[in-house]
């Protein structure tokens, strides 16, 4: 699949860098309101949603590795929000990071079967989670934070939000390419599209070809036969509207006509 733009078609790389800005921009909005919201209604941001772990999960499963920008970017959104300090900071930021390690389950089951199961589907939801918990509890402890503590802080104030990514990711496996890997969708979607172009082929002759839509799709519905002979009287008919008189048609042709015509 190449990575360079055509006339009217974005490279790969094009359509990569837009999808994963589209899924930070959401996350980005949803994020600063969730946090607005909070800070505005309530005093403490232990009931707050946030979509960063369903976003992130979803992103792995389309990119793989560069999944890791959601956790990262959205963690320093968070911060940045609530004034953090440093600490705060790599704490969200490096923790975060932490989801995509749920990257190593690829390597035990494929892509395609993790979505086309429910149970595996919540399992990725599930491992992720946990990864995102381990993630910041270990950060914590680099700054002498207990870890037992922040680990069921953490655990049981992002209850929610894990709740909110397995009900969307078991929603989004029945939509189609949602969580589907990108590159293999894109080349799947490429070779149908060459499969359809190769189709189409086979309706046209090598010779004159310029008929109407009305003949075309007559032609779909003949067998091999009767279509090469059809092409033939219509190529002549097309001929004698523009130039004004018949070609010599071969002894083939004529037989080939007369049994059409009988």
């Amino acid at each position: 699949m190449s990575n360079k733009s055509t006339n009217n078609r974005i490279s790969y790389g094009q359509y990569k860098a837009a999808d994963i800005f589209m899924f930070l921009l959401i996350m980005g909005l949803c994020e600063t309101v969730n946090v607005l919201a909070v800070k505005q209604w309530f005093s403490s941001p232990m009931f707050s949603i946030s979509v960063m772990l369903l976003i992130s999960l979803v992103v792995i499963l389309r990119w793989g590795l560069i999944g890791v920008v959601m956790p990262v970017v959205d963690g320093a959104l968070y911060c940045a929000l609530l004034g953090a300090e440093a600490e705060t900071y790599a704490i969200y930021i490096i923790g975060n990071a932490f989801i995509v390690l749920v990257w190593v389950l690829f390597k035990i089951i494929p892509k395609e079967k993790i979505v086309s199961s429910w149970l595996l589907t919540l399992l990725y939801a599930v491992i992720g989670y946990l990864f995102l918990v381990l993630g910041r509890s270990l950060v914590a402890l680099c700054f002498g934070e207990s870890f037992i503590y922040t680990f069921t802080e953490t655990i049981s104030g992002e209850l929610l939000n894990f709740v909110f990514a397995a009900i969307g990711l078991l929603v989004l496996r029945r939509t189609g390419s949602m969580l589907e890997d990108q590159k293999k969708y894109l080349f799947k979607v490429a070779e149908e599209r060459d499969n359809i172009k190769t189709a189409d082929a086979d309706y046209h002759w090598d010779g004159y070809t310029e008929l109407n839509t009305e003949d075309l799709e007559r032609l779909k519905a003949m067998d091999e036969y009767d279509r090469q002979i059809s092409f033939n009287r219509s190529s002549l008919k097309k001929l004698k509207e523009d130039s004004g008189e018949y070609p010599e048609p071969d002894s083939s042709d004529e037989d080939d006509l007369s049994r059409l015509d009988g």
